[in-house]
């Protein structure tokens, strides 16, 4: 399976508006995109509705996002970014750099891209790029006014588990600027940027063998105080038998988390009530007693409103869905040699 992801300039000053991003008003398209390969080298990139309907094939590459008007697709090549309409007959190369286009800001002006062992800002016009620094990163995300941004890093020299890898929270402006330090404790990761306040994944403080299971949610401002715990520590039943804790997805909206039940095939489906600290997972459940079995979605990623999720995960064929927030229900799935959805929904 490929890395998963951690938006166009115009190709000429005459079709700024056609497809760019930041240069005029045009009607926004919503797109669904994701890769289907059966190997790296013949990568593609698919393209389809918000709903997942009439979805073919857009370009080759191994990586793509949507920017925020859906017109352009920020994909990936080993020879650099490239930028691609969403009908596919414009496009033109933004950077050399072999990097993954992880996502847009909202206002289309920038791109964060990664390497294994660095993250860096994009102008989505001129291709310039700025390091923002190098190690091992375990997810960032854009403040509300999509002005700033936070990300989790641990030094490379420190290991790649993440029990060992000691990830702290940074923040920075997207602009430029100095970075500030939001956490000490070396278990902090995969932020997620609210109304207010950052949730974030975090581990026990001891770090026994068991701990390394059972990380929890907690929250923060923005400028690192005020920390608190939502779920200290994942339930047992949560960090055990092939699961491996809790992680923020995204903030839905009045107090309440898409969250990930971390597993070996990826994050699987649950809400988290802030106040009254509940979890409730998306499951699709029949029957009852021993002949009881549930269905379960992934989640990476929820549409503006906190109504729908995308995500990816499964064993040998990767399953590609979005449900729905209220009671999980799928309204489009995907299986096979297929990963890395992205939306701007």
């Amino acid at each position: 399976m490929l890395r998963r992801p951690l938006a166009i300039a115009a190709l000429t000053v005459g079709a700024l508006v056609a497809v760019g991003c930041g240069g005029g008003q045009v009607a926004v398209e919503r797109h669904l995109v994701f890769v289907h390969l059966t190997k790296p080298t013949n990568a593609t990139v698919w393209i389809g509705d918000a709903n997942g309907g009439r979805a073919h094939r857009l370009t080759r590459g191994y990586a793509a996002v949507v920017s925020p008007d859906g017109r352009t697709i920020a994909v990936g090549r080993s020879d650099g970014i490239h930028l691609v309409s969403s009908d596919g007959k414009r496009e033109r190369r933004l950077t050399t750099a072999n990097r993954w286009p992880e996502a847009w800001s909202a206002d289309g002006k920038w791109i964060i891209a990664a390497t294994d062992y660095s993250l860096a800002v994009v102008d989505a016009d001129s291709g310039g790029s700025r390091l923002v620094a190098r190690g091992v990163f375990y997810g960032f995300g854009f403040s509300p006014d999509g002005r700033r941004l936070v990300y989790a890093r641990a030094p490379r020299k420190a290991g790649e588990d993440i029990c060992s890898a000691r990830p702290d929270l940074y923040v920075m402006g997207l602009a430029g600027g100095a970075r500030s330090r939001l956490t000490r404790d070396g278990r902090s990761a995969f932020p997620v940027w609210g109304s207010g306040r950052i949730a974030f994944m975090r581990l026990p403080q001891r770090l026994r063998l068991g701990d390394c299971f059972a990380p929890g949610i907690w929250t923060m401002r923005p400028d690192g105080r005020d920390v608190r715990p939502v779920v200290a520590r994942a339930p047992r039943r949560l960090s055990r038998a092939g699961y491996y804790g809790l992680q923020p997805v995204a903030w839905l909206g009045r107090g309440r988390l898409l969250v990930g039940v971390r597993s070996e095939w990826g994050n699987e489906g649950a809400t988290l009530d802030i106040a009254r600290k509940r979890l409730r997972r998306l499951e699709l459940c029949t029957g009852q007693g021993t002949h009881r079995g549930c269905r379960v979605y992934y989640v990476d990623k929820a549409s503006h409103d906190g109504r729908l999720v995308v995500g990816d995960g499964g064993n040998e064929k990767i399953t590609i869905s979005i449900i729905q927030v209220s009671d999980g229900r799928p309204i489009f799935t995907l299986r096979g040699d297929v990963c890395c959805p992205d939306w701007n929904r």
